[in-house]
């Protein structure tokens, strides 16, 4: 067979001892070489060394196979170069002195120190024409260096957003935010003025008998309802008057307490005003007897309720300006409620508007709304203790689109909601103790349940989700939840 190396396969006694010399002293270098290196911190390629001592044979620049004994062969193919290197796969054989002494480069596992090894050549007719070179070869030592880490760049206060304490700084480190001035404490990384323990105040303390109240101390009291017959009035119990009917074929203000107002035709175009129904007294129905009001020039809400208690919105078909940029959604709203309490808004379709539901305050009902192709869909906004239930928000897949959001607002309840094609399908940020129970939020394009910025306690219980993610102290506690008694069942875009 032709010659893998020059050499003689009969190697004399009397060079023995000259290769034995020879081989220490490689060995001797190769440690002092990497004991250099790996002290002084140098991090090269992570590739393994092995020096083999033995005689060897081989055919030239063919298929050589080298394994550990009991474990299946490793090939290195092709073989190119002749001489002193030849390269096989990521293999690099070497002679470096002497008669039968190899060095050899891998970054593969599969040799340590002391074990047996087998070298074969496959020869260039294939595996039939095979030699065993050296039946059992001797790994005089093995060399790992390791490979540089890659850099890491230290996190600061300002990107945590912290403005005290000792923080984690990305990077195996630990970073000093510093102190709170005098009569403030450090909470989770703001200053925070001192505080005196807190009393919450009861219903009888505020002259409550009914409604949701602050407790003084930054909660919510719930001093009941009242019984059949009477209406919760700013706390007290007052009792219901007769509702008065009126039919409307206009933008009108509604402003006479405990009425009804029917819609009876169509609105659209110009006749469609900025508050086409503007609700200003309490207890205020309007049924909009499934006719639609709409105008997509209408930079403005379509229907308005402002410090109107127990309004009811229901039966309405709206819609209004879309326009094209991911903030126009500041611009039109289909239903807006603001500042409003005990409203129910039901049974209504809102679409093209730059927000379908806008609900700022607390203690109101949204259900059985359809809200599709507008910017955000239903929002309630520094509001708590609001139900929002079999509603479905859909396609609002603009930048920032968001279905169902919360944004500042203690003990919300989402219940049996659908929320699909949208960029967001639930948001929550400073939502704490919000519970979203049952319904669906799936295949929306960024994220379908998202708690961002203090949402905490976000309790989900038997929601069919996609994706979830929660930042910036916010976390989800999940819980099983049997959503058989629920009032309806999505059946596509239908709670059925």
């Amino acid at each position: 067979m032709g010659s893998f190396f020059p050499h003689s396969r009969k190697a004399s006694k009397a060079s023995i001892g000259p290769l034995a010399a020879v081989v220490g002293v490689v060995l001797v270098g190769v440690l002092l070489t990497f004991s250099y290196y790996y002290l002084s911190g140098y991090m090269a390629s992570s590739t393994k060394t092995i020096h083999i001592s033995g005689s060897y044979e081989s055919a030239g620049t063919a298929n050589m196979v080298i394994t550990n004994t009991g474990t299946e062969p490793i090939s290195l193919t092709p073989c190119t170069g002749v001489g002193d290197t030849v390269k096989c796969g990521d293999l690099t054989i070497v002679k470096t002195s002497g008669e039968g002494q190899l060095e050899l480069e891998t970054e593969q596992d599969f040799i340590e120190p002391g074990e047996a090894a087998i070298i074969r050549d496959l020869g260039a007719s294939g595996p039939t024409s095979y030699s065993i070179i050296s039946p059992s070869v001797a790994v005089s030592t093995t060399v790992d260096v390791p490979a540089e880490p890659a850099s890491c760049t230290p996190t600061n206060c300002t990107e945590l957003d912290k403005y005290c304490g000792f923080w984690d700084d990305d990077c195996d480190g630990i970073l000093d935010c510093g102190n709170c001035t005098e009569g403030y404490d450090c909470i989770d990384g703001d200053c925070i003025i001192e505080t005196e323990p807190c009393t919450p105040s009861n219903c009888s303390q505020l002259g409550k008998e009914c409604g949701f109240w602050d407790d003084d101390c930054d909660g919510i009291l719930d001093c009941g309802n009242c019984t059949e017959g009477y209406e919760c009035q700013n706390g007290s119990c007052i009792e219901e008057q007769p509702q008065n009917v009126q039919y409307i074929d206009s933008c009108q203000t509604l402003d006479q307490k405990h009425t009804t107002y029917y819609l009876t035709r169509d609105l659209s175009g110009a006749e469609v005003t900025p508050n086409c129904m503007h609700i200003k007294k309490r207890n205020v129905t309007l049924d909009c007897q499934g006719h639609s009001i709409i105008n997509h020039n209408l930079k403005s809400s379509i229907i308005y309720a402002y410090y109107a208690a127990s309004p009811t919105i229901r039966n309405c078909h709206v819609e209004a300006y879309l326009g094209t940029g991911s903030l126009d959604y500041y611009k039109s709203h289909g239903i807006e409620m603001e500042y409003v309490k005990n409203a129910l808004i039901e049974n209504n379709t809102v679409k093209h508007a730059g927000s379908g539901i806008l609900v700022i305050w607390d203690n109101n009902t949204i259900r059985n709304n359809v809200i599709e192709n507008t910017i955000k869909g239903l929002r309630l906004f520094r509001a708590n203790n609001n139900i929002v239930e079999n509603n479905l928000v859909k396609h609002d897949t603009r930048a920032q689109g968001w279905g169902f959001e919360i944004w500042r607002g203690v003990g919300n309840r989402l219940v049996n909601n659908k929320a699909y094609g949208n960029d967001y399908g639930i948001l929550l940020a400073y939502a704490d103790n919000t519970v979203i129970r049952c319904g669906e939020s799936k295949n929306n394009n960024v994220k379908d349940i998202y708690a961002y910025r203090g949402s905490n306690n976000v309790t989900l219980m038997g929601v069919d989700y996609g994706t979830k993610y929660s930042s910036l102290d916010s976390d989800f506690v999940e819980t099983p939840y049997n959503c058989t008694n629920i009032d309806c069942t999505w059946v596509f875009d239908a709670c059925v």
